[in-house]
């Protein structure tokens, strides 16, 4: 794989899985910035205390120290409290922390090196290359940034009198550190995707049926008892193939998945995809149609699923028709517990379909009350 391809995968990956980086991005900062704030203030009270038995002062860094804790502590309120209704600017917000982060870090250190550790400056640095989910540019963008900044404030101060293999030493050790923090946020991005993508299938193993890939009905009800609907109508079709039993017993197992499967499909194509279509049982079919304005357009779309017949060729080249009878229930109200009334209804009704005399594949029963 290319430089190029990497690249467009990574920007892939981070469409499809917006929402959960920006879940991540939630999280971790609150973490972060929480935990932060109050190291920079323990922090912040040594190095005063040292200031004040060694020098009898309090240095400037104390004070750049709580400063930076109160811009940690507004920034924690905000991923606390702010953003899990606003999720507009969760990610960029997550990248500015990070600037603002390496930026005062590395000042700080840079201008009162005598005292802050430079093993406490770099480790907090370096925990900014795994609490942010994004672009890779973004976050490349952002260590080049500190990599200018730092030069700057390196340029700034050189009246110090470095040596001039200090200085080399210096900035080498600046850009090896910020290849270090990219290569480590690069790997840790890599696994976020990796366990999204695990997260997903998994999702999807629980909410989808093996063989024909529609919803559940654990998935089906839970979105049935979260409808809302603002005074719309609602409808739930239940379709059943006729005789499955005996397709089964006739011409075994396989070919009655291949009939679940050719159902599924059809099924899946008449319906729109706000529509939730769903395998609720052996050759139970489900379907929950939320905001219907016209009832007409829902008894059509039954009618075409009826009439659109499956064939099964015998060994004597007889052709066997399979047909569906078809269940429809309306319902004016939402909230939990409309499964089970929609459920029943539609089994009433598709029950009187099969036990109702006529052409058979024309099954269709509406629920009256």
């Amino acid at each position: 794989m290319n430089t190029k391809q990497c690249f467009e995968n990574e920007k892939s990956n981070y469409t499809i899985f917006y929402g959960d980086i920006k879940a991540f991005n939630l999280q971790a900062q609150q973490i972060f910035s929480f935990c932060l704030t109050i190291f920079l203030l323990i922090y912040g009270m040594v190095v005063r205390y040292i200031g004040l038995l060694f020098n009898g002062i309090i240095t400037p860094s104390f004070y750049l120290h709580l400063f930076h804790a109160f811009i940690s502590f507004l920034i924690f309120l905000l991923f606390r409290y702010y953003f899990p209704r606003h999720e507009k600017y969760i990610v960029f917000v997550a990248h500015l922390n990070v600037i603002i982060t390496i930026l005062i870090m590395d000042i700080q250190y840079s201008l009162y090196s005598s005292v802050n550790s430079y093993t406490v400056t770099m480790s907090v640095i370096l925990c900014t290359s795994v609490i942010v989910l994004g672009r890779f540019w973004h976050y490349l963008m952002i260590v080049t940034i500190t990599f200018l900044a730092d030069v700057t404030v390196f340029i700034i101060s050189a009246d110090r009198g470095y040596s001039t293999e200090m200085k080399i030493f210096y900035l080498t050790d600046i850009v090896l550190f910020i290849l270090l923090m990219s290569a480590l946020h690069l790997y840790f991005t890599s696994i976020q995707y990796r366990n999204f993508k695990q997260k997903r299938a998994l999702k999807s193993l629980s909410e989808r049926d093996s063989l024909t890939n529609l919803y559940n009905r654990k998935y089906i009800e839970n979105v049935v008892n979260s409808y809302y609907g603002e005074n719309e109508s609602c409808a739930m079709i239940l379709i059943d193939i006729d005789d499955f039993k005996k397709i089964n017993d006739i011409f075994g197992h396989i070919k009655g998945d291949e009939i679940l499967i050719e159902t599924a499909e059809n099924i899946a194509q008449e319906f729109r995809h706000t529509d939730c279509v769903a395998r609720v049982g052996g050759d139970e079919f489900m379907i929950f149609i939320p905001n219907i304005i016209c009832r007409e357009k829902v008894l059509q779309k039954a009618e075409r699923l009826s009439e659109n017949f499956l064939y099964i060729k015998g060994e004597d080249d007889t052709l066997y028709t399979v047909s569906y009878s078809v269940g429809i229930a309306f319902e004016e109200k939402d909230g939990t517990g409309i499964f089970e009334e929609l459920y029943k209804k539609a089994d009433t009704a598709m029950y009187k379909a099969k036990t109702k005399k006529g052409v058979k594949g024309s099954n269709i029963t509406v629920f009256e009350r």
